[in-house]
């Protein structure tokens, strides 16, 4: 997948099926589990190492805005259109369970989510990254993700 000139990896690694959402709720905020802790081989960009000292950097370029810009939350990365399905709040590091991002997904999104029509995300990130404007390059940035469901 490419963004620009910049060579993304994607990956699965939560299923959004384990969050319990309520009709009631007035916000469509979710805190997700973006990226565990772990070794993942992926068919296109080999190993992937979610680490802790990665995911401490993730959250730091998050809350950081290294990329100058509200991080989204997509459709099928971007395949069928550039329609938003969330906006990246925050983002924490969890220890053991690893990064997770708070969004607040689109109400079609979140009714999306509801409904089982997607059923996976998989966060957009690359291991460096230049701002082109300042020239300063930076480790382990995440680009925002996708709701799936053809997760690798």
């Amino acid at each position: 997948m490419k963004l620009g000139d910049v060579k993304l990896k994607a990956s699965y690694l939560t299923d959004l099926l384990s969050f319990q959402l309520d009709d009631g709720q007035e916000s469509t905020d979710l805190w997700i589990q973006a990226m565990p802790l772990g070794t993942y081989e992926h068919p296109q960009y080999g190993t992937i190492d979610i680490t802790s000292s990665k995911v401490k950097q993730y959250v730091e370029n998050i809350k950081g805005n290294v990329r100058m810009q509200q991080l989204d939350i997509d459709y099928d990365h971007k395949a069928y259109g550039g329609d938003a399905a969330g906006w990246v709040k925050d983002a924490e590091d969890r220890g053991l369970e690893g990064l997770w991002l708070l969004v607040d997904f689109t109400t079609k999104a979140y009714q999306s989510i509801k409904d089982k029509a997607y059923r996976y995300f998989s966060a957009e990130f690359d291991d460096e990254w230049t701002n082109p404007k300042s020239g300063t390059t930076y480790q382990n940035v995440i680009f925002g993700g996708s709701l799936t469901n053809r997760p690798f």
